[in-house]
């Protein structure tokens, strides 16, 4: 009997939906006992029902009563919480199995190179090697080229670049520079040839400074014998040299030319 009552519950709310928020049924059940269901469907659904026999005493001597039902918020509240709880417990799972994966790959890593260390220590060599081997060699043929600024009047020792008038270096290396870097769609731009001057300027004076360090390094460690396609240090050396020289002879220019440009009366040789 107290399995079907819920079912009956149900139906009987379903018949009164249409009739407002309260309804008051009388069932008569099969084995001769007399049921009383009292329906509320106020937005708090609070449900009693009360069984009696026909002699108004009640069945098994206990009422049935439902005192609370969840509201639609509260059910979806909770629905989203499960579901967020669902979602946390999968991040914390999903976590957990890549931190054993990395443990494990860390694992298999350590124990092959142990097992293989003469091998890796011989590849990690061979590499070493072969990436200082190579930039000896670029730094020696960068050193060799013709196009850089540090090859311009390359014929003319330092000794000799210094003993020109710098008023006369100078007005030589401005006709070079604009020669250079001549600008066929505007040609009336006066300052950009001298900006990728100083530009280019620095970029050699940092390949050279940087190619100059490692060839240091080499001789300080004593394996210049193994690195046979190096450059000169000396050469590098003439080299930045010769670049800082043509920085200052220009940077002494363009300030004569700048008050020229504010003074009328001085002309810059």
């Amino acid at each position: 009997m107290k399995k079907i009552i819920p079912l009956l519950v149900f139906w009987c709310a379903t018949v009164t939906a249409s009739d407002g928020h309260k309804g008051n049924f009388t069932l008569d059940c099969p084995d001769g006992k007399r049921m009383h269901v009292t329906i509320n469907l106020s937005p708090n659904l609070i449900t009693q029902i009360h069984n009696h026999t026909s002699n108004e005493n009640l069945l098994d001597n206990q009422p049935i009563t439902q005192t609370k039902v969840v509201t639609d918020n509260q059910m979806i509240s909770s629905m989203e919480q499960n579901q967020s709880n669902k979602m946390l417990t999968q991040m914390i799972n999903t976590g957990k199995q890549a931190k054993e994966h990395a443990l494990t790959f860390l694992s298999e890593t350590k124990n092959l190179i142990w097992n293989h260390k003469f091998k890796c220590f011989a590849v990690s060599a061979a590499l070493i090697y072969g990436y200082f081997f190579l930039k000896t060699w670029k730094a020696k043929r960068y050193a060799a080229q013709k196009e850089p600024w540090f090859a311009w009047k390359i014929n003319v020792s330092m000794e000799d670049l210094l003993a020109i008038p710098q008023k006369e270096l100078a007005q030589e290396l401005v006709t070079e520079i604009q020669k250079r870097y001549i600008q066929t769609q505007n040609p009336e731009n006066f300052l950009l040839p001298f900006t990728l001057f100083m530009q280019n300027i620095e970029q050699e004076l940092k390949r050279l400074k940087s190619d100059l360090k490692l060839h240091r390094w080499i001789i300080k460690l004593r394996v210049k014998k193994i690195f046979p396609l190096r450059a000169n240090i000396e050469l590098l050396q003439e080299k930045i040299q010769r670049l800082v020289y043509f920085q200052n002879i220009f940077t002494s220019w363009m300030t004569e030319y700048k008050l020229a440009q504010n003074s009328p009366e001085k002309e810059v040789g």
